[in-house]
This record gives C-alpha cells, structure tokens and sequence, in this order.
C-alpha cells in the first residue's frame, strides 16, 4: 500500500482507441467512454486472491478484469489508494475516485451505488483457534468477542445478534488478533482468511462453522455513472465460468511472509554456524592441551 501510495496513480492499460465493434454497448455508454476515457478507482485492504499488494501496483482478480476492460473498450484504469474503508467510501461518494472494483453488495449499499452483477460469490466462515471450544452454527457466537472486517457486520449481526462484534480494517489484522487471542473468533470470506492464515503462518487457526448467508463482490459507482456499470457488466459477462475459476486459481496460492520463508534456511545456517563455531574452539583446545 505505502509502495503504491509513493508511486501515486498506477495506469492499467494504456490504450485510447474506441471500444472493440464486438463488444455490445449502447449509445450512453459508448458516450461515457469517450467522454471520460481515464477511470479512477481504489480499493480498501488487500483479499488476495481479488486485490493482492507485494511491491509494486496491485494486482489479483480485480486489476485482470480492468485489463480486459481496457482491451475491450480504450478505457484506461489509474489507482488512487486509500488507507481505510471509510477513506475508500468516502472518495467514491464524494467523486474522488469514478469506481470501487471491489466492494460488497448488500441492500444498504445498492441504495446507495450502483453495482455490477457480482464477479465473486464466497462463504463467510467462523475460524477460530484449534484448541477452542466447538462452534456448531452462528448461534454459537453469543457473548463471544468475534472479528468481522468492516461492511460484513451487518451479515454478521443479523446472523449471531449477541455476538459481541470487534471490527477490522482488513483480514490480516484479524486473523492476527485470533492468533494472539485479542478476539475469540473471526468471521470473513474463506479464501481471504485462508490465504492469510497461510502468509501468516498461523497454523494454529482453523475454521470451524459457516453463516447461512453467501456474500458477493462487486463494482461499485455512482449512480450517475450506470453508463460505465453497463460498460463493466458487458465485459464481465464475456468472462465465462471456466476462465473466471482459473483466473480466481491464479491467485490463491499463498506463501508465508518473508520472516516465516527465511525461518527455514536461516534457523540452518545458524546450526551451521554454531556447529561450526564449536568445532573449531574444540580442535583449538585440543591443540593448547597437545602443546603442553
């Protein structure tokens, strides 16, 4: 996030041809794209496998939809980040930014943008540590302290209403306030928290139960811009199912962080070391005793 904050607004796609004689638009949207031929956009917190941040632009699903939509119509696609979700929010609201490619649909906020039809359906799971007492349904949840990212509370209260709710910013600080048991539970979509338990190395996490509700992702705008929705939408419906799953496939594969992938080789190189270190100050003994 601070790499892409430094690098300021990062371009997908660069062309600013006309849309492609395939693609089926109508007069509005074709309007729209000549119109404003730049789309800003931002997302909230990294959910690999939809937003993935490492050292540069982020990428995930998310970003190889926009691509296509680049290639597909001219338009060109510039990140602006934002730090937190009211900040994301808060900019499409007041025009800051022209969509927010990855946001939850849920009947409050269809009142308030407009969305695409959704690209990602997933579960919401109840993960709690291993050696925890057994979650059967969310029922279960009543009077613990249970984590939920901010826009699935809602979900999350109308699923376990005694559930004693404790919001994050994003998934991976969740998942570490489980692992260091500052909350009893976290409630987010599965491969998110999945992906996180495995960069994190928290082996210690498992998930247990899920809601009786399904959540989607979507993107958002504006109302006044359905021209650029209408746009999204006739591109999404291009990606079929098939290449939608391995475009999901190629970004769940999740490594440790670099502490927990140099644990490893380092904790080798320190026995090494150390054996070394002790063999030559015992043959260096040996040779004081053999020279009297």
């Amino acid at each position: 996030m601070l790499a892409c904050a430094a690098l300021g607004t990062v371009p997908i796609g660069t062309r600013a041809d006309t849309p492609s004689s395939g693609l089926a638009l109508d007069d509005a949207q074709r309007a729209w794209i000549a119109a404003r031929p730049v789309v800003r956009w931002t997302a909230i917190f990294e959910a690999r496998p939809y937003l993935a941040y490492r050292s540069g632009p982020p990428e995930g699903l998310v970003v190889d939809i926009l691509k296509r939509v680049s290639a597909s119509t001219g338009l060109r696609f510039e990140y602006l980040p934002s730090a937190t979700h009211d900040e994301g929010l808060g900019r499409l609201r007041d025009g800051g930014v022209d969509l927010l490619p990855m946001l939850g649909t849920t009947p409050e906020r269809r009142r308030e943008f407009a969305f695409t039809e959704p690209y990602a359906r997933y579960a919401l799971g109840i993960f709690t540590r291993r050696r925890y007492s057994y979650l059967e349904s969310p029922a279960d949840l009543a009077g613990l302290k249970v984590g939920v990212p901010r826009g699935l509370d809602t979900m999350l209260a109308e699923a376990s209403p005694q559930a004693g709710l404790v919001r994050f910013e994003d998934i991976a600080e969740g998942v570490r306030a489980l692992s260091a048991r500052r909350i009893d539970a976290l409630v987010g979509p599965v491969p998110v928290v999945r992906h996180w338990i495995l960069k994190l190395g928290a082996d210690e996490l498992w998930m247990q139960a899920v809601l009786p509700v399904q959540a989607s992702l979507g993107m958002a705008a504006l109302p006044s811009a359905a021209p650029l929705i209408g746009v999204l939408d006739a591109v999404l419906r291009r990606i079929h199912a098939p290449e939608r799953r391995e475009l999901i496939d190629a970004w769940t594969d999740a490594g440790p962080e670099w502490p927990g992938r140099l644990a490893g080789p380092t904790a080798t190189v320190v026995l090494a070391a150390a054996a070394g270190t002790g063999w030559w100050l015992y043959r260096r003994r040996a040779r004081r005793a053999d020279t009297g």
